[in-house]
């Protein structure tokens, strides 16, 4: 094949044709109401679970206030929190591969920017999907700085700095991604 013959990539990914792999491609996607009241538990369990476990080791006097071991319970909290989050979402399509490096942010933009969603079912629910797990985490990652907060101010765990500023870049980022992935599929589920 010669020079002008040959095929081009496409500038916009969001207008590509190349379909993206589904794992159950027949699942509908979520709208975001029903999949923030699906969170709430979610994000709730680290910060509950890591103030609660050590008040109550304090009240039974087996933690010392201030002991700096309050941190501990953030990891097996958030880890619970994790599983919750797995369990309680709503059922919906998985991504087995994305075509040509296709990133489903790449077509979410497109569309918001467009104001339609691709004509592909595949695309549009790729970044569906794309914007439920954007949704899913920026909650569990909210209720995570809530618990990191209330452990430095409750308990003085200073230990704890390092992970407050990770969690609060995350946490901005997610942040800035969540009104996008809420817009998306709020495009979605009105054509």
């Amino acid at each position: 094949m010669d020079e002008q013959h040959a095929p081009t990539a496409p500038t916009d990914p969001g207008n590509s044709f190349e379909p993206v792999e589904l794992v159950h491609g027949e699942r509908p996607i979520p709208d975001a109401a029903r999949l923030l009241r699906s969170q709430v538990l979610p994000a709730a369990v680290t910060p509950v679970g890591s103030i609660a476990a050590p008040v109550a080791l304090v009240a039974a006097g087996v933690l010392t206030r201030g002991s700096g071991k309050s941190g501990l319970f953030l990891l097996p909290f958030f880890l619970v929190g994790l599983l919750l989050q797995l369990w309680a979402r709503p059922r919906r399509p998985g991504i087995a591969r994305y075509q040509d490096g296709m990133d489903a942010a790449i077509i979410r933009r497109g569309a918001l920017r467009r104001g339609t969603v691709p004509r592909e079912e595949s695309r549009a629910k790729s970044a569906g999907v794309r914007s439920c797990e954007d949704l899913e985490l920026a909650c569990l990652l909210a209720g995570t700085l809530v618990a990191v907060v209330a452990q430095l101010f409750l308990w003085g765990a200073g230990d704890l700095w390092p992970t407050l500023v990770i969690l609060g870049v995350m946490c901005v980022v997610y942040g800035v991604r969540a009104p996008r992935a809420w817009r998306y599929l709020a495009l979605l589920h009105d054509r």
